[in-house]
């Protein structure tokens, strides 16, 4: 539970936090939103614990939108970090209710004993694949991901349902803007020579000559689209859901 989960942060980080703020921090990634708030909040109370929070969240690992919590900001912004915490907050998009409502609903749906993990592998095959790889089987676009059932169900839906709330710096997209104005938005997979490589959100690559880029940018939002809870029937999104909470570390 975030509670216990905090406390034993708490305690790790009072008792020797050299070594604990690594593994706290680590900790941020795979951690739904509510744990991750929890675990934040011990480690801001130190300038190591700060710095260290406020470098995961700048390369995705622990999700921006913690920086609403103002308690935990003001926290932040008294260890030294002022700036930047100013600035994260103001690139913030507004806190979207839809997003939470629909991942409650999700939450709620979920019936362990009726979904089918096997039912829900075939179903990954179909949404997922093309991007991400498990066992050594799937794309290489997204993240890999082995052993995604130790996240638990709540980060799972997050990633799904709301995939931009927490974006490692190397799977945010880039923007390629175009001497004719057109705008290419893809994960960018190989650059050299001539040729700019971008890969869209079903895996595939497009080459862009290097001679046509006007300009490009990074920004924080995932490839990955924030539809596949309206567009997977209920019964469908709750397999899924089964198989990837089967998939456990090897």
């Amino acid at each position: 539970p975030s509670e216990a989960r905090a406390a034993a942060a708490k305690a790790l980080l009072a008792v020797n936090p050299a070594d604990s703020i690594p593994i706290v921090t680590a900790d941020l990634q795979s951690a739904p939103t509510a744990t991750q708030t929890a675990l934040a909040h011990p480690l801001a109370t130190t300038k190591e614990g700060a710095t260290a929070l406020v470098e995961a969240i700048g390369n995705g690992r622990a999700a921006p939108a913690l920086l609403r919590d103002k308690a935990l900001a003001d926290s932040l912004k008294a260890t030294g970090h002022g700036e930047r915490i100013a600035a994260m907050i103001a690139a913030l998009p507004p806190a979207n209710l839809e997003i939470e409502k629909r991942l409650r609903e999700r939450r709620a749906m979920f019936d362990p004993i009726a979904a089918s993990p096997v039912r829900g592998a075939q179903l990954y095959t179909t949404h997922c694949g093309a991007c991400h790889r498990i066992n050594g089987q799937g794309g290489l676009i997204g993240p890999q991901l082995d052993g995604i059932g130790s996240r638990g169900l709540d980060r799972i839906l997050e990633d799904i349902i709301d995939p931009n709330r927490n974006v490692d710096r190397a799977f945010r997209t880039s923007l390629v803007t175009l001497n004719d104005g057109n705008v290419v938005a893809g994960l960018l997979r190989r650059e050299g020579g001539a040729q700019l490589v971008l890969a869209d959100f079903t895996g595939k690559e497009q080459s862009i000559p290097r001679a046509n880029v006007k300009s490009r940018t990074e920004n924080e939002s995932s490839l990955m689209p924030p539809t596949f809870a309206d567009t997977i029937p209920a019964a469908d999104f709750n397999d899924l859901l089964a198989y990837l909470l089967s998939v456990k570390a090897q």
